[in-house]
């Protein structure tokens, strides 16, 4: 009776004309504005930050390592940024703060900080844990502010803004002799999983619009602790479950299991896209993450 039941409904046309409205009143998803990945993974961890971390040891085994281990790696990261500031007294804009762990950290520290971020989610979630900052709600590339910073922070948000834009962006808000401090990772073959910009047009853009890098650091491996967790995580537990789901669908379920082949087919497409853009050793290969320290002229 119950595969009957399913089975009328996907049948149903009335109720794939719901579907389709119901389809249609959804919002475009734009992963800028609401990454659900790394709201997961804020939700998972407690420092409110969504970055990979910063690891000493860049060949410690995932699978001993702790939350609390990638918490202390994130800091170390939030450290790392905080120590490239320059001209102290005067603001920090944190570009695509995200959950404001690195906002707050400057706020502790004693600096003038505002935060932005695009997601609304993420601007309410700082309203109610970090009501002391100034958080604004925008894109990057919609900001405009009467005051100039001195330190202007793209901590893992440079890979959602076009190049160019960031750069005039950054020109226009950055305060004389200020730094612009990226942490992100760039592709550097064409192999790469296409988040984030191209290395050598990072170099070229930045150098055709009159930058100077003053400090350019490979931190990849210091990275890379993180994302092997996670694709030890997704080999040693989300695959085997997802498997034994699959299999327990189909010896309860066989009609319906047959006649959802195609949209589990799909799904699983997908999920292996996301799966492959955690794999450390591709990662590693194509892709790296880096520390620039920038100045105008």
């Amino acid at each position: 009776m119950k595969i009957a039941k399913h089975l009328g409904r996907i049948a149903n046309p009335i109720a794939w004309l719901r579907a389709y409205r119901f389809q249609k009143s959804q919002p475009k998803y734009k992963k800028a504005n609401k990454d659900l990945e790394l709201q997961l993974y804020a939700q998972i961890l407690g420092k409110d930050m969504l970055h990979y971390g910063y690891f000493e040891n860049t060949t410690i085994d995932p699978l001993s390592l702790s939350i609390r281990d990638v918490e202390n790696a994130q800091v170390r990261y939030a450290e790392l940024i905080i120590s490239q500031l320059c001209d102290l007294e005067s603001p920090v804009l944190d570009v695509g703060c995200g959950m404001g762990g690195l906002s707050a950290m400057l706020k502790a520290h004693g600096k003038n900080v505002e935060a932005l971020t695009p997601d609304i989610a993420q601007k309410n979630y700082i309203a109610t844990k970090h009501p002391e900052l100034t958080c604004h709600f925008t894109r990057y590339e919609d900001f405009s502010s009467d005051r100039k910073f001195g330190n202007i922070i793209n901590s893992e948000s440079l890979q959602y803004i076009p190049l160019s834009t960031a750069l005039s962006k950054t020109n226009e808000l950055l305060a004389p002799n200020g730094h612009w401090i990226i942490t992100d990772y760039f592709r550097v073959t064409d192999q790469a999983h296409k988040s984030g910009h191209k290395l050598q047009d990072f170099f070229d853009q930045a150098k055709g619009n009159g930058w100077t890098i003053i400090t350019e650091r490979d931190i990849t491996q210091n990275c890379l602790p993180t994302i092997r967790l996670v694709s030890a995580y997704i080999q040693r537990f989300i695959i085997p479950i997802a498997r034994y789901a699959n299999e327990k669908f189909r010896i309860k379920s066989p009609k319906l299991f047959y006649l959802t082949e195609a949209l589990r087919d799909e799904i699983k497409v997908k999920a292996n896209k996301e799966f492959d853009a955690v794999n450390p050793d591709k990662f590693a290969s194509h892709k790296r993450y880096m520390l620039f320290v920038l100045k105008k002229g």
